[in-house]
C-alpha cells in the first residue's frame, strides 16, 4: 500500500517541498521511499563502461541486493547522469535518494498506479507512465544494467548507455 510520507510538521500539505516522499512496500520486507521527479537518462556514457568496476549480476543475485547508495556513489563518481538526477534529492529523514535496486523497480513498475494516485495529489509532482522502464543501479553485464519494462514487470538487461526512467528511490528496512 502506497502512502505519502511528510516531513515533519508538514503532515497534509500536498506540496513537494513538505513530503518526504512516497512509501512503498517491497516483496522483501523493505520499504521504498520514491520521489515523485522523474528523468530520461544513460547509465554511463560509451567513454565510462570500462571505468564502471561494478560486477556483473545474474537476475537472482540483483534482486537479493538491499541497498543502492553504494552503487549510486560508484556511479556518482563516474559522473552519471543518472546518479547525478536522483541524487539532487534528500529525504530529512534518509538523506540522499538513490538508483533504485531491481526488486525496487520491478515494484515501481507493479505500483505505479497507486504511486500516481499519490502524486496527483501532490502539487509538483510528476506522474510514472505505465509503459514505463525503470533503471537501476545493478550490472548485468559488461555494457548493459539491469532495468525493468513497466509494460509487462519483466527485468531486462539494457544498455548502460540507453535512457531510462531513473527514480529517485530510498530503499530501506520496514520498522513493523
Amino acid at each position: 500500500m502506497a502512502k505519502i510520507i511528510y516531513k515533519t510538521g508538514q503532515e497534509g500539505q500536498n506540496r513537494l517541498e513538505c513530503i518526504e516522499g512516497i512509501e512503498i512496500n517491497l516483496l522483501n520486507g523493505q520499504c521504498a521511499l520514491i520521489y515523485p521527479k522523474y528523468a530520461e537518462l544513460p547509465l554511463l556514457s560509451h567513454t565510462q563502461i570500462d571505468e564502471w568496476k561494478s560486477n556483473p549480476m545474474t537476475e537472482i543475485e540483483a534482486l537479493k541486493v538491499t541497498g543502492s547508495k553504494e552503487a549510486t556513489d560508484e556511479l556518482l563518481a563516474l559522473d552519471s547522469s543518472a546518479a547525478k538526477f536522483v541524487r539532487q534529492f534528500k529525504s530529512d529523514v534518509y538523506g540522499h535518494f538513490n538508483l533504485p535496486t531491481l526488486i525496487a523497480a520491478m515494484e515501481i513498475t507493479c505500483q505505479w498506479e497507486d504511486i500516481n494516485a499519490l502524486a496527483e495529489t501532490i502539487e509538483g509532482a510528476e506522474l510514472l507512465r505505465e509503459d514505463v522502464y525503470v533503471s537501476c543501479c545493478s550490472r548485468s553485464y559488461r555494457n548493459v544494467r539491469w532495468a525493468v519494462n513497466g509494460s509487462n514487470g519483466f527485468a531486462y538487461s539494457y544498455g548502460l548507455i540507453g535512457s531510462y526512467t531513473c527514480v529517485p528511490t530510498i530503499v530501506y528496512d520496514s520498522i513493523i
